[in-house]
């Protein structure tokens, strides 16, 4: 569809696709759309948001749990005048329950 828009043009102006909110688009679609306040007005645009969006999120989850796993070694707190025992095979432990 082209058109000439109001105060004139150096030639004809082709109008992006704007497909309606409707029924062939998925609810993240639409529901971008709907939210934005008209600044997605296209469904390609919304859907490129999305994967964008989903890339972001995908690359903060791994340096998440890299950061999560990169090698800290967990410190053992112990009640004041508590025994720890450190076996070889198993984690840090007290030498008898706390409070008894």
């Amino acid at each position: 569809m082209d058109y000439i828009p109001p105060g004139g043009a150096y030639g004809r102006v082709t109008v992006q696709e704007q497909i309606p909110v409707g029924t062939t688009s998925s609810w993240a679609v639409r529901w971008i759309m709907k939210v934005s306040g008209g600044f997605i007005k296209t469904e390609r645009s919304a859907r490129i948001l999305l994967v964008v969006l989903s890339l972001a999120l995908i690359v903060v989850a791994i340096l998440l749990t890299i950061g999560a796993t990169s090698g800290h070694s967990a410190t053992v707190v112990a009640p004041p005048g508590a025994q720890l025992l450190y076996p070889a095979d198993a984690s840090p432990r007290l030498a008898q329950p706390y409070g008894k």
